[in-house]
């Protein structure tokens, strides 16, 4: 009981964990956050819990921090809203992306189709120190 009380606190002071407090960013701040974390969406996750009349509402995990945002309504666009819940069984993994008029959307992932997705199979051709086989 008293080690688990321990690791608890290390947590505590270094900041590791879980945010209760609910911060107020634009739709571009969670964009840019996630564009410009050291490797995007790939480590970061971003769940939707939903909106009220006001807000989107995000809890974000991190590599080594968690915490919850939201963004007013006109700042990011989303195209089936849901009602806020704190179940987290409900929220939605997304993705968020700026569209063609660069504003801000997010989208579930279950709905991106990532057949249609182009990863590189191969080191561009133009390096002087890669032989082609």
């Amino acid at each position: 009981m008293r080690s688990l009380a321990i690791v608890a606190m290390i947590f505590v002071l270094s900041g590791c964990g879980v945010s209760l407090i609910t911060h107020e960013i634009t739709g571009q701040e969670l964009y840019e956050k996630d564009r410009t974390s050291m490797h995007g969406s790939f480590i970061n996750s971003y769940y939707y819990k939903g909106s009220d009349s006001k807000y989107h509402y995000f809890h974000v995990a991190e590599m080594m921090d968690e915490n919850n945002y939201r963004i007013p309504l006109n700042d990011l666009n989303i195209e089936r809203p849901t009602p806020y819940t704190s179940d987290k069984i409900k929220w939605q993994k997304m993705r968020i992306w700026s569209d063609v008029d660069d504003k801000v959307v997010a989208v579930p992932e279950s709905e991106i189709n990532h057949a249609y997705m182009v990863y590189p199979t191969t080191v561009p051709s133009t390096q002087p120190y890669v032989t082609a086989r």
